[in-house]
């Protein structure tokens, strides 16, 4: 029999609950609205359900208890058909999660157990797998094996744990499904077998490592099979030669303890691609580095401090730009020069951000062009302008407050930086960039097997030149499938109409660019929003209360699976 008494105080509380929670309907802007329950009224812990719409269509719905998401969560393509859902107990992912196309077929399929990833993830297009995952109870991904479009398998690793070690198998492949590499590490290093092989299945080269450092040359051959000569290489000391897949002479390099020691270069023929020398796998002394059309990418001359770069700008040997590198970065005076060898522009940086004077010429003369300052790669103070005659045209005034508060290249815990071409005009400000405006200088996606072909980092070495490229007829091309975050709609028409440039930034005429990262979840909601190089306090917040309105994006996929990414952009004011 049902006690009357305990169901009517049950919904007696129950209504005290509601009344107690409140509901609030904030419109960020015209586009945006965001309906929310919250704890109550004086309270802003979210308790209770969430919906975020975009141009008054429903973009995300979920739940929240005490703060934490709990319960199902679902982002909502254009058609208000579920596109990615998932569920939450108490800010844990936990349960099944699955990605949908615009037809609602089923794209993506993955499990969590209190935020740890389990079971079998899958991913699938036209039918076809694009990537699988198995986990062990621990999370751990025992094996992860990436397809290409037609369903080929060209990355396949697994891994073990073994006295407390992790130890990684890892197999690339061709496109006519036959290996083209395997490589044995142990804990992130080359430990055991490192083989290369022709698009027959031919062995090319084999090499054996141990912690990081090399120990034998086991085959050389051709793509017919004829062995080739591996230099003087026993026991850790002597010369390597890799070859050409017809077998002709690529590369030689000395070594000593198993480590690059000595000379390094590497032909077509008997043109020269690059030239250097290594010190315990250090490049040192002098080093020429040229395309795999001979045309000359750059020379450097290494230091105990670093190195001195003359890097090319045109076919034309006289325009360059030159300075020097610390730890991978631009440091001290840098000077670009015109095709006649002329001085064009001055510059001064520090960790590889413009700190200091900057100066360029008029063309073809010595005469001052422009003069300004920059501070943690933003302008700062008085820029003039000159003619031809020395006379000041112009001046513009940077008032700011510019402060870094951490360094731009910090890279997320467990995720890789995948830098684009304009990461230095990201970071650096342009000379002559006056308008307000967004531009991304990189991403960071999670470590899954198949990534370390998309990593690039932040240093010279990785964003602008490659010091030992390989430029064999290796023929694997295949790169995993990433798909940026991206904005529902037209992002510069919502920026045009939605910026927040703060009263004291236009009475106190603040200007300068603010780097910003930011993370967007799988739902596509933008969180951790962290500035990186602050202009002034009040830009800043507005900077974060833009993105903090921002709709839902669409997330990032990664072979198919929705993934947390983050974005490193720079905002102008």
């Amino acid at each position: 029999m049902i006690n009357k008494t305990l169901v009517t105080l049950f919904l007696s509380a129950l209504f005290l609950q509601t009344l107690a929670q409140k509901r609030v309907s904030t419109e960020f802007n015209d586009a945006v609205r965001l309906v929310a329950e919250y704890k109550s009224e004086d309270s802003k812990v979210p308790n209770g359900y969430y919906k975020l719409y975009f141009n008054n269509r429903l973009r995300v719905e979920g739940n929240n208890e005490n703060g934490l998401r709990h319960g199902k969560w679902t982002l909502f393509n254009n058609k208000g058909n579920p596109r990615v859902t998932g569920r939450y107990i108490h800010g844990k992912k936990h349960g099944k999660w699955r990605y949908y196309g615009q037809n609602q077929e089923l794209k993506a399929e993955w499990y969590f157990r209190n935020d740890t990833a389990i079971s079998h993830w899958t991913t699938y297009v036209a039918g076809e797998n694009r990537l699988d995952i198995v986990f062990s109870n621990k999370g751990l991904p025992m094996q992860t094996v990436l397809y290409d479009a037609s369903g080929r398998i060209r990355v396949n690793t697994e891994k073990e744990i073994k006295n407390k070690d992790t130890l990684t198998f890892r197999s690339y492949y061709y496109e006519n499904e036959k290996i083209h590499s395997y490589k044995e590490l142990k804990n992130q290093e080359l430990n055991g077998r490192v083989n290369y092989y022709h698009r027959t299945g031919a062995a090319w080269e084999h090499f054996t490592y141990l912690d990081d450092q090399l120990i034998s040359v086991n085959i050389m051959r051709s793509d017919q099979g004829q062995p080739r000569n591996i230099g003087s290489y026993k026991n850790g000391n002597g010369s390597v030669r890799k070859y050409f897949s017809t077998g002709l002479l690529y590369s030689q390099t000395e070594y000593e303890n198993g480590l690059k020691n000595g000379s390094y270069s590497s032909r077509s023929g008997d043109r020269l691609y690059v030239t250097g020398k290594y010190n315990n796998d250090k490049p040192a002394g002098n080093w020429t580095v040229k395309s795999e059309y001979f045309n000359k990418i750059a020379t450097f001359q290494f230091d105990a401090k670093g190195a001195f770069v003359s890097k090319s700008l045109s076919p034309s040997d006289q325009e360059v730009e030159e300075g020097r590198l610390s730890n991978g970065y631009r440091t001290g005076k840098w000077i670009q020069k015109n095709p006649y060898g002329q001085k064009n522009v001055e510059f001064n940086y520090e960790k590889g951000l413009l700190n200091g004077k900057v100066k360029t010429y008029q063309p073809n003369s010595t005469s001052t062009r422009i003069l300004g300052e920059y501070k943690n790669g933003s302008k700062t103070g008085t820029w003039k302008y000159f003619n031809q005659m020395g006379q000041t045209v112009y001046e513009q005034s940077f008032n700011n407050e510019i402060k870094l508060n951490e360094p731009f290249n910090n890279v997320p815990q467990n995720f890789i930086p995948v830098t684009t071409d304009s990461l230095n005009f990201v970071i650096n400000d342009p000379i002559n960039d006056t308008l307000n405006q967004f531009i991304t200088g990189a991403y960071f996606i999670p470590k899954i097997a198949g990534t370390e072909l998309l990593e690039r980092g932040f240093d010279f070495y990785d964003s602008e030149v490659e010091l030992d490229p390989d430029y064999r007829d290796r023929d694997f091309t295949y790169e995993p499938v990433f798909v940026k975050p991206k904005f529902p709609g037209n992002e510069r028409d919502y920026f045009e109409v939605n910026q927040l440039v703060p009263e004291v930034a236009l009475e106190e005429n603040i200007r300068g660019s603010v780097l910003v990262r930011f993370a967007v979840d799988e739902f596509g909601i933008i969180d951790e929003v962290d500035i990186i190089r602050s202009v002034h306090p009040a830009v800043d917040k507005a900077v974060i209360a833009y993105l903090s309105q921002m709709p839902a994006w669409n997330p990032a996929r990664y072979q198919g699976l929705p993934v947390r990414s983050y974005i490193l952009r720079r905002y102008r004011f």
